[in-house]
């Protein structure tokens, strides 16, 4: 903990307090307060959204684990000791903290699209073909895009952590005919399938106006 905060924290803080030295400088500490509070905010959305919901799917796949750890031996004679359905759980908020860590540093790094948005005008004028303001393609189409992004990629770690622990659980097995899944997996894995293919449905949406923006 002692490294990490060495390595990441303590750069980033000495950037920001030189930053709001600057600023206050030229005069322009409240923009620069604006930018850190975008910031902030998206940042902890993005951390509490990403958190709570790995955590559930991660929770929700670990229950077809077995209470007690179990002791297997595969056909090497190995032997091996399975996690407990306690275990698991406490990795699994462990692996969603990080990986929510990580999705607030991507959407705190989206400030400009997200102040963009929040302060948009129109422009009064349309384009010719869809008939949108100019304002969506600079203000809006942007933050669309970065919740499409942020869920796809929430929606995939959901899938891959849950689909390790159902692995585990038994739920679901690799043969040499395929991949077999349990009820409970099936079920839970394909919810998670029909809304990555809604995101990829909202996508194809999105190419439209992505290409008229792009000249």
């Amino acid at each position: 903990a002692a490294l990490a905060l060495l390595v990441f924290v303590l750069p980033s803080l000495v950037e920001v307090v030189t930053d709001w030295w600057w600023f206050d400088e030229l005069g322009h500490q409240a923009t620069y307060a604006t930018v850190l509070g975008a910031q902030a905010t998206l940042g902890g959305l993005a951390f509490a959204v990403s958190l709570a919901w790995l955590t559930t799917h991660l929770r929700l796949a670990a229950r077809t684990l077995p209470v007690e750890s179990q002791v297997v031996s595969t056909p090497e004679g190995l032997t091996l000791a399975l996690p407990a359905r306690r275990e698991m759980q406490t990795l699994g908020a462990v692996v969603a903290a990080g990986a929510a860590l990580l999705a607030a540093l991507y959407a705190a790094s989206s400030w400009q699209d997200f102040l963009g948005w929040q302060q948009a005008e129109q422009f009064g004028t349309t384009d010719p073909i869809l008939g949108y303001d100019v304002a969506f393609y600079v203000f809006t189409l942007p933050m669309l895009e970065l919740l499409r992004s942020f869920a796809l990629v929430q929606v995939a770690v959901a899938a891959a952590g849950a689909g390790a622990l159902y692995l585990l659980g038994g739920q679901m097995a690799i043969t040499p005919f395929g991949v077999r899944l349990g009820a409970r997996a099936r079920r839970h894995l394909g919810l998670l399938a029909a809304v990555f293919l809604v995101l990829a449905a909202a996508g194809a949406w999105l190419d439209g106006p992505r290409t008229l923006r792009t000249p």
